[in-house]
């Protein structure tokens, strides 16, 4: 909220699926901002505060696919280092570990946002 001086930002993209993570978003949104669901939360039911969304005017909007446009724009964005998604990353494993990987995001959803494979290692 500082980089905003406590105003939030117009436009915030939940693409974690952490529950937790939506909250976050949720708050961050500026009065008349527009909140951007672009997360699988497999099932999992979102707490969302209705009085904050209507006093505050929130546009709360879900995209699950992109279009092929979209998406090579996107893929571009990372490969050219001008959107950095390292933040995003909460563990990277080997192969050999992946079955480990699963196991420990399966016990503790909250801890992780994404988990990079490393097929190389």
């Amino acid at each position: 909220m500082e980089m905003t001086d406590a105003r939030g930002a117009d436009v915030v993209f939940e693409a974690s699926g952490n529950p937790a993570a939506f909250a976050s978003a949720e708050r961050l949104t500026c009065k008349q901002g527009r909140l951007m669901l672009v997360a699988v939360y497999e099932g999992r039911r979102l707490e969302l505060h209705a009085n904050r969304v209507l006093g505050n005017e929130l546009d709360v909007l879900a995209s699950f696919w992109a279009n092929d446009t979209d998406f090579r724009r996107a893929v571009d964005l990372v490969a050219s280092r001008k959107l950095d998604v390292r933040p995003l990353i909460s563990e990277r494993v080997a192969l050999d570990d992946l079955q480990n990987a699963f196991e420990r995001l399966a016990s503790d959803r909250g801890k992780y946002a994404k988990i990079l494979v490393d097929c190389n290692s």
